[in-house]
């Protein structure tokens, strides 16, 4: 979010500055107009463009030579994580910042709605001359023009300022104003946004200069009358108005003429100056993809009959891991590298927290003989770094050439900390799941509630599987003929 945010502002920062060097004292005024606008929305637009490449490889055997944790699942089941209270405090700032920036706001608007209702009206063709009894500055918000009561009725406001105030209602400046007040409120933090503001306001006492110079008064009898009815008087936010602070600048503009070409020559200097733009500030992702021949040994498949591995719909997605005879990593049938391994993972179950995680995911890890204990260790490492601690890992040669069957769902056991009201669906899937395994692998296992979790019994009685810390179970043995059953393609 924060690279966002420093993105966005450095754009704008160069938009800006490129305004203020080359178009701010042309007389091309709609052009400017649009330009402000359109660099605001360009500078929050330009950090969300995406570039993907995608690159060819040849499959690699890459093994981290990070350090192994022994054990690493009961050493981080005893680490407790530091809270980390920055974000917390940053993000309280910003709010406080966002719900005082809105109240102003709001109560300008209000204000304003408030001086239409409270005070005679006098409608002028589509436009309404709100009358004010305080001495106020002539200033617009949309067709609302208002103006002081005693000088309207004595015609001592000069048509120039009607005129005036009439271009900033015909060319709708109020939705420039409250466009950028808005923005303000959500980037109340950023600098850049003050100075755009002014030149927006700015921009729009050029525009209604100019619409008043062409219907045939001269630039200097405007001025007069410009210096007669400007204030020190602080600007309403959400209004337009004649002030003193910015009239220097408009007298001088008043009195430039800017050649077509020179604005179209300015103009087209924005282009390469975007391009410049999107391609440094632009998000830029780098796909790496296994490069295949017809020649090529064909991906490995696998395919875990009793467990939901691309079940679209759960609620939570268990991980399976098949290291090749290659070294090559699959993850739930994909193929991925060790080093986008843990990116890979956390897009499986983006719905989860980490301490759901912790709680209820589970990874298999299946592996040939000559895989490197470093790869398996180092597998076992990010799963860690991804918030899944319980994790076993089997022989695939093994299994098969012993005929061994030992592809057991994990059963959801109930945390020592409880189930939240956000557990208990995951939990009740993963319980389902089991259960649906349970009755069509092992008809003839009971599966029985206890106080403290569930409990499988054989056939003969005796507890095989248990949830419950109060109650044990047999220890499990590999054996032939093993009614646990796995099916899997390895070769």
């Amino acid at each position: 979010m924060l690279l966002l945010i420093l993105k966005s502002s450095a754009c704008l920062a160069i938009l800006m500055l490129f305004y203020k060097i080359c178009l701010e004292k042309t007389s091309a005024h709609t052009l400017k107009r649009f330009y402000l606008i359109g660099s605001v929305i360009l500078s929050i637009s330009i950090p969300f463009i995406t570039y993907t490449t995608y690159i060819d490889v040849a499959p690699l055997n890459v093994i981290s030579t990070s350090k192994v944790i022994e054990n690493p699942s009961i050493a981080f089941s005893r680490i407790k994580e530091p809270q980390n209270y920055l974000p917390i405090i940053l993000w309280s700032i910003y709010m406080l910042g966002v719900f005082l920036f809105s109240f102003r706001f709001f109560k300008n608007l209000y204000q304003l709605i408030q001086k239409i209702k409270d005070n005679p009206k006098h409608k002028n063709r589509s436009f309404v001359n709100v009358l004010v009894t305080d001495l106020i500055t002539p200033h617009t918000f949309f067709n609302y023009i208002f103006l002081n009561k005693f000088q309207f009725e004595t015609n001592r406001i000069p048509k120039e300022v009607i005129l005036h105030e009439e271009t900033h209602a015909k060319q709708k400046h109020s939705l420039d104003v409250l466009f950028i007040e808005i923005l303000q409120i959500i980037f109340w933090f950023s600098p850049i946004i003050y100075f755009i503001k002014h030149s927006i306001k700015l921009n729009h006492e050029f525009l209604a200069d100019e619409a008043v110079i062409k219907h045939g008064v001269t630039t200097s009898t405007y001025q007069q009358i410009l210096l007669a009815f400007s204030s020190n008087t602080s600007e309403p936010q959400l209004a337009n108005a004649i002030n003193y602070p910015s009239i220097k600048k408009r007298f001088t503009v008043m009195k430039k003429q800017t050649s077509k070409t020179t604005v179209w020559f300015r103009s087209l200097i924005v282009l390469p100056l975007l391009a410049i733009l999107i391609y440094s500030f632009s998000d830029k992702k780098v796909v790496t993809q296994v490069k295949t021949t017809s020649e090529e040994k064909k991906p490995t498949k696998i395919n875990f009959s009793s467990n939901n591995v691309l079940q679209k719909d759960s609620l939570i997605r268990d991980i399976y891991i098949l290291i090749n005879k290659e070294n090559e990593i699959i993850l739930n049938n994909k193929p991925t590298f060790i080093n986008r391994l843990l990116e890979d993972i956390n897009m499986l179950n983006p719905n989860l927290t980490d301490t759901q995680k912790r709680k209820f995911l589970w990874a298999n890890i299946k592996h040939q003989t000559n895989t490197p204990k470093e790869l398996i260790e180092n597998i076992q490492n990010v799963l860690l770094r991804a918030n899944i601690y319980s994790n076993s890992n089997e022989n695939i040669e093994v299994i098969i050439k012993n005929n061994f069957k030992t592809d057991i769902p994990n059963f959801p056991f109930i945390p020592s900390d409880g189930l939240t009201k956000e557990d208990e669906p995951i939990y009740k899937e993963k319980l389902n799941r089991y259960k649906e395994w349970l009755r069509v692998n092992k008809p003839n296992c009971t599966l029985e509630e206890t106080k403290a979790g569930f409990i499988i019994k054989n056939e003969k009685g005796e507890v095989i599987t248990s949830t419950d810390p109060n109650i044990k179970s047999e220890p499990f043995k590999l054996k032939k003929d093993s009614p646990w059953s796995i099916s899997s393609d390895v070769n």
